[in-house]
């Protein structure tokens, strides 16, 4: 479209002596600015802070993997939105065993380096594809015959250094890494992942996260493997309140870790406490809508019209039929925002990223540039008359 600037008389602006003789003296013109459609949330740069490795799979990658093992393929049925998925599931239980059995099929197709090589890869592919500018993926450790877990390790990184230089440069994503310390392994487990990323923290390891089955042992078993890790440089983001227990969510809090995922059951001290420290939550919208059954409305939202530092995720892309796009759409439209709202949540979850600052300079450029063109107050296009 076309935006009028100005009316000026010719000569005014320029004079005659400007033109020669003979020129449109006295001619009136329009000046016009050609502006770039408006950006929806399609267009945005974007950032993802908690997506699990394994369950962002593609749907599409396990039902092949499945058939070429011999297995029925996987019912991709649940394609859609949530509101779509729960009118068709029914009931809250119904919506719980689809994704255990999609987390089945998960487990049951990425059962070697090479289907991991394959699923790193398609990730980081599919987040480029929605111009995400900064990612951190999250893994624990896996050991399969003939390999070990750092081996492990250097398949996953390779990928996705492999996937992204296959990427047009304008459309790489800076891609990171964080191990998780699953709760369901032991304490000896917990202590090799930490020695594990230590290994990689030059090859794009920036931090360790703690997840797993929440009602399996306890935060304090396995606090001293992460003061190790912070003690050598490594932060953490941590799976909190999945469960109703304030005494360990408490515990976590006087960790103070870097960020805090989920945080489904708090009770009023214990967001008072979250605010008053900034601790940034890590938002997964459906995931929790799915799995824990509570109206975003009534829990996550109201942080962010607090003004408190948030980032909007996708957790499971994969199991949970979702993308980062439709997660951030799905928060534009319960918290009424504009897209530059939802831009500049985007944008400042960058600066809750665990990478260095050097790390992270070509993300910011994107963010830079493209709050430049849509809403800075000089952007300006090129005018035509």
């Amino acid at each position: 479209s076309k935006a009028t600037v100005s009316v000026l008389n010719w000569d005014r602006r320029w004079g005659p002596a400007a033109v020669g003789a003979g020129s449109l003296a006295g001619t009136p013109f329009v000046m016009y600015m050609h502006r770039a459609p408006a950006p929806t949330v399609a267009d945005i740069p974007k950032v993802e802070l908690h997506a699990h490795l394994g369950g962002s799979i593609r749907p599409s990658t396990i039902d092949e993997l499945m058939r070429a093992k011999g297995l029925s393929g996987l019912d991709c049925a649940y394609a859609g939105n949530v509101e779509a998925k729960n009118k068709e599931q029914g009931k809250d239980k119904d919506r719980m065993q689809h994704c255990f059995k999609m987390f089945d099929a998960v487990y049951q197709v990425t059962d070697s380096l090479e289907a991991f090589k394959r699923v790193a890869k398609e990730v980081v592919q599919d987040y480029a594809a929605e111009n995400t500018k900064y990612l951190e993926l999250r893994t624990s450790l896996k050991c399969f015959e003939g390999s070990s877990q750092s081996e492990y390790l250097e398949v996953v990184l390779n990928a996705m250094d492999e996937a992204n230089h296959s990427l047009p440069e304008e459309r790489r994503v800076t891609t990171k890494l964080l191990v998780s310390i699953n709760r369901g392994r032991s304490v000896e487990d917990a202590q090799a992942a930490v020695k594990a990323a230590l290994e990689f923290r030059d090859r794009g390891v920036v931090g360790m996260d703690f997840s797993g089955n929440c009602y399996k042992n306890h935060w304090r078993d396995y606090l001293p493997s992460f003061e190790f890790a912070r003690q050598n440089g490594l932060p953490a983001a941590l799976h909190a309140a999945e469960k109703d227990d304030l005494e360990e969510l408490n515990a976590m809090l006087d960790f103070n870790p870097s960020r805090i995922g989920h945080f489904v059951f708090s009770d009023p001290a214990t967001r008072q406490r979250v605010r008053e420290m900034r601790l940034p939550i890590e938002m997964c919208i459906t995931s929790n809508l799915i799995t824990s059954s509570w109206h975003p409305e009534k829990h996550h939202i109201k942080y962010y019209h607090d003004s408190h530092p948030i980032s909007v995720n996708t957790d499971d892309r994969g199991v949970f039929d979702v993308t980062l796009t439709s997660e951030l759409e799905l928060f534009q439209s319960l918290t009424d925002s504009s897209t530059e709202r939802v831009f500049d949540v985007s944008r400042k979850s960058l600066e809750q990223a665990l990478a260095s600052p050097t790390d992270l300079h070509v993300a910011q450029q994107h963010f830079a540039e493209f709050h430049k063109k849509f809403y800075s107050e000089d952007r300006t296009e090129p005018a035509t008359c």
